[in-house]
């Protein structure tokens, strides 16, 4: 948070530079400085996938998920290779009602397992927004053993909240070295 505040005075104009200082509002839940910081990137600078990314994942914690799934589209426009992208899509098909929608995300990315690396982390969030909790475990557990680079993010990612209460989510924590 200190580098991000320091990397804002000496380039305040610098979309990436704001919309990160926008994630970390983001993760700590500040999300009214989260959305206005996102905007400002936005508007900075419309063409960074990243920015609608987390304006997306921003809607989806509001429960705006049609929301969420515009800014998912327009970021998967911008960056369609990107599988976290296309999972955060699928997700929030599951949150807005829409299960159909997003097993077939699910199909799509362990299509895309064959010919790349598709992190279990990336499926467990869909499970666990379809409210497959068994599912959303097998995969954190996988997530786990393949050492996924997201586990940094389980103490904070909102996306697992309604997993934080479960022992396994605990052992999972505990076990990639996070307090």
């Amino acid at each position: 948070l200190v580098q991000a505040r320091r990397a804002l005075e000496l380039s305040p104009l610098d979309p990436e530079t704001i919309a990160h200082f926008g994630w970390h509002d983001l993760y700590a839940k500040r999300y009214g400085d989260a959305r206005e910081r996102l905007d400002r990137a936005l508007a900075v600078d419309s063409s960074l996938a990243g920015t609608r990314y987390h304006l997306g994942l921003l809607a989806e914690v509001l429960g705006d998920y049609e929301l969420a799934e515009s800014h998912y589209r327009g970021a998967l426009d911008r960056a369609p290779a990107d599988v976290a992208l296309l999972a955060s899509l699928g997700r929030a098909h599951a949150l807005d009602g829409r299960p159909d929608d997003a097993r077939a995300v699910l199909a799509r990315l362990d299509s895309l397992s064959a010919e790349r690396y598709v992190s279990p982390y990336l499926l467990a969030g869909i499970a666990e927004a379809l409210g497959d909790t068994r599912r959303a475990f097998a995969w954190l557990e996988e997530a786990e053993a393949d050492r996924a680079g997201q586990l940094v993010y389980l103490s904070l990612d909102p996306r697992l909240d309604r997993l934080r209460g479960d022992r396994r989510f605990a052992r999972i924590r505990r076990s990639v070295g996070l307090p």
